[in-house]
């Protein structure tokens, strides 16, 4: 028959009491000898309900489980173990550091449940990392302190043009071999992003890299960097990732290239329209111009001579007609002046920007009935032909949109010479532009509004002004 053990006296018992881990001590016959308040709130019992209890009797279904396997090998074996183990009938993890001695067991345990499923969930993101770095289309490689890659996924060797598992031990000059910079000069190697990190502690983005391969294949790069540090916050390697960025480069390249090409393009078109312009509003000017002066001569000449012709009947009929005549003649030169003016101001030509703003001022109010003012300030410069003409067509397409659009009683036009050279300002108090409509490619005008800016280095910038309104700001160096 098998004794109890005395209750171990303070301070032993007032110290199990006290420790965070679950206490029970068993004797040979696997009776509780001692059972500490943590575990009995663990078991749901108190200590009296378990004292001399055969450990079995009350938790038969622990039977046949991992722990009943323990404590048998720890008692027969005499020798100590330590065991985590989930328990089906708690439905929790547990971890046993089980001691053995001819008189019984010693047994801590303590619940590691909490541990346990954030060890899973570590285990889980990791295994996830783990799929996402070797699926990742970009090159992704961990370097040490020393220069020694430890890490590279599968696309940081097929961008480097290395065989499968062969990048990591190598130089981290294994990721970029002689690099160069995007204007062909060789990388200072301070310039590095691996050792710019190194040197600043700093993350460094998007450094363009142009490398030649061991195949012969030149590759454009942009590569990322970013320190690698430890609990401490010492720094431990850098993490580097890696874009093969050849065929995005090839292509930006080529869209610079038909870019230039329209822009030039665009530049004759528009020039070939001016000259077009140009040679129409002369003729208009001089040939019909003239031809409808003299129509309006020969009118005169006309009038004068039926009045002289007294009892003549109806000679007062005949001059009415021709007087008539005359007024229509009046009118279509003045409609002539003004599509030649259109078309091509002369003093544009004759007198400068300055001057056609000014003038293209009042034609506008006196054409439109909408108040329109003209501000010369910070004394505006005259400039070329070609930046006259594109200042001025902006204007004209700026102001046909103020009134297609704006529903304005008042423009304000101001030309200035600024620090980024002359500057032009209309600005209506109408219902204001949708910045969307404004920064839209679809808005022809706006856009041919830019690209005439655009030829000669300037910008064209367009937005609602408060409390309402529009403003069309143009920069045009000089």
């Amino acid at each position: 028959m098998s004794t109890v053990l005395p209750v171990p006296q303070p301070p032993l018992a007032e110290i199990l009491e006290r420790v965070s881990d679950a206490f029970v001590a068993l004797d040979a016959d696997w009776r509780y000898t001692y059972v500490n308040a943590k575990a009995a709130a663990l078991f749901g019992r108190t200590p009296e309900e378990l004292i001399g209890r055969h450990i079995w009797t009350e938790f038969p279904e622990g039977v046949g489980q991992p722990f009943h396997r323990a404590y048998e090998r720890a008692m027969r074996e005499q020798t100590p173990i330590t065991l985590e183990e989930y328990y089906p009938p708690y439905d929790r993890w547990f971890e046993n550091r089980i001691y053995p001695s001819p008189r019984g067991l010693t047994i801590y345990f303590s619940d590691i449940t909490e541990r346990r499923q954030i060890e899973a969930a570590l285990r889980e993101n990791r295994s996830l990392l783990a799929r996402i770095v070797e699926t990742d289309a970009n090159g992704i490689a961990v370097v040490d302190t020393a220069g020694t890659i430890t890490f590279a996924n599968p696309a940081a060797e097929r961008i480097a043009g290395l065989p499968a598992g062969s990048m990591a031990g190598r130089s981290y000059a294994a990721l970029a071999p002689t690099p160069l910079r995007v204007d062909g000069r060789r990388l200072p190697e301070e310039a590095h992003p691996f050792r710019e990190v190194l040197r600043t502690g700093r993350p460094v983005y998007d450094v363009q890299l142009a490398v030649e391969r061991s195949d012969g294949r030149r590759v454009a790069l942009s590569v990322n960097a970013a320190p690698l540090v430890d609990d401490t916050g010492t720094l431990t390697g850098v993490v580097l990732t890696i874009s093969d960025v050849t065929e995005r480069t090839r292509a930006e390249e080529q869209v610079r290239v038909l870019a230039t090409a329209l822009r030039g393009l665009t530049a004759r078109a528009q020039k070939a329209r001016e000259q077009e312009a140009t040679r129409i509003a002369r003729e208009l000017h001089d040939e019909l111009g003239q031809a409808l002066t003299g129509i309006k001569i020969d009118l005169a000449w006309l009038d004068t001579r039926l009045s002289r012709v007294a009892g003549v009947a109806d000679s007062l009929a005949l001059r009415e007609r021709t007087a008539a005549a005359v007024r229509q003649v009046d009118a279509t030169i003045h409609t002539v002046r003004r599509l030649s003016s259109e078309l091509r101001p002369g003093i544009l030509d004759d007198l400068g920007i300055v001057a056609a703003v000014e003038w293209q001022a009042e034609e506008f109010a006196t054409r439109t009935g909408i108040a329109c003012a003209a501000a010369v300030r910070d004394g505006a410069v005259e400039v070329d032909q070609a930046r006259a003409t594109a200042l001025y067509r902006i204007l004209q397409e700026a102001l046909t949109n103020v009134v297609r659009h704006a529903d304005a009683t008042r423009v304000d036009i101001t030309l200035a010479t600024g620090t980024a050279g002359l500057t032009l300002d209309v600005c209506d108090n109408g219902r204001g532009i949708a910045v969307e409509l404004a920064n839209s490619p679809r808005s022809i005008g706006l856009l041919g509004m830019r690209e005439r800016a655009g030829e000669h280095g300037g910008t064209v910038t367009i937005a609602p002004v408060a409390p309402h309104g529009t403003r069309v700001h143009v920069e045009m160096p000089v």
